[in-house]
């Protein structure tokens, strides 16, 4: 998964990758420019357990992050 973001006060964020409200994979993304939209770390995440039913993902953005119309998010999902 691939998004965008910025914050006003830079430093290092956490943000996480949840799948059911667990979370399955965690980036850290240091700001060093404040208030611009830059393209955070890819989260990669593998799902082997090999279940088929449906899932919900999230996001988490964390505090003092913002995510806007200005910004995106892309994930891809293969099944195989």
């Amino acid at each position: 998964m691939n998004f965008t973001a910025y914050t006003s006060s830079g430093g290092q964020k956490a943000f996480y990758l949840q799948r059911d409200g667990v979370t399955v994979a965690t980036v850290n993304f240091y700001f060093n420019v404040n208030s611009t939209h830059l393209t955070m770390t890819t989260i990669y995440y593998i799902d082997s357990s090999l279940n088929t039913s449906s899932h919900t993902y999230s996001l988490v953005i964390p505090t003092g992050v913002t995510v806007d119309t200005q910004d995106y998010a892309t994930m891809i999902i293969t099944e195989y």
